[in-house]
This record gives structure tokens, sequence and C-alpha cells, in this order.
């Protein structure tokens, strides 16, 4: 659940990034390879970090073993606030925003030049008679 809630986001940031980027910088034109990357790291990075929550909820349950500590998602996040307070919905949160952040700028990156070389192609062939 988390992975498919993080790739939803990251996709709808990324979105949201480029028009943002595209409106502040007034550009009238593709952007660049790194302009991609580092759009892609930083949706990447937010969203990892908007779903650390789900992934320590993911991450109890997983590791709880046969002992059943957690009857379901809302006994775990019970216990955890009730022992532990708020922050511990956040353990982990560098890291994970730190390679969540990478994983981004390289994904988005490689697929925003994937995407272009392959219109150009499709282009090439529509036009060649």
């Amino acid at each position: 659940m988390p992975n498919l809630c993080r790739s939803f986001l990251k996709l709808k940031v990324l979105d949201i990034l480029s028009l943002l980027f595209s409106l502040f910088m007034q550009a009238q034109r593709e952007l660049s390879d790194p302009e991609n990357a580092i759009i892609g790291a930083f949706a990447g990075a937010l969203t990892g970090a908007i779903t650390t929550p789900l992934d320590v909820l993911k991450t109890r349950l997983m590791v709880q073993g046969s002992a059943n500590q957690y009857k379901g998602i809302i006994s775990c996040a019970q216990a955890i606030l009730k022992e532990e307070g708020p922050a511990a919905f956040f353990k982990g949160i560098g890291p994970r925003v730190l390679w969540i952040g990478i994983g981004g700028s390289i994904f988005f990156g490689v697929l925003e030049r994937s995407k272009l070389l392959l219109s150009q192609r499709h282009f090439d062939q529509v036009l060649k008679p």
C-alpha cells in the first residue's frame, strides 16, 4: 500500500512541480534533462516524506511475526502513538527521503528522455513516405 500511494503521489507531484517550474521560469520550451532530474528528485523526496508514516506502519505490521502484537493497521497506529508518540511515525525519514529522492531523479530523468526519444522516433516514422 505505501508503494502504491507513493507512486501515485510521485507522478502527481512531478506534474505539479514541472508545471510550477515552467511557470516560474516562464519556460516556453521542454525542460532539460538536468531540470527533469532535479524535479524528479524533489517529487521523490516529497512523496517519500509524505508516505513515511504508512511505511512505518507497514514495517511494524510485517515484523511483528507470530506474536500478533497488533490486530491491524489502526491498532498498530494507536500503539505507536501511545507508546512512542507522533514522532515515531517519522522514524527513518532522512534515509528514506534521500534514497527515494535519488531514485526519483534517475527514474524521472530517464522517463522524460525516453518519452522525448520515442515521440521523435514515432514522428520521424510517420513523416517517412
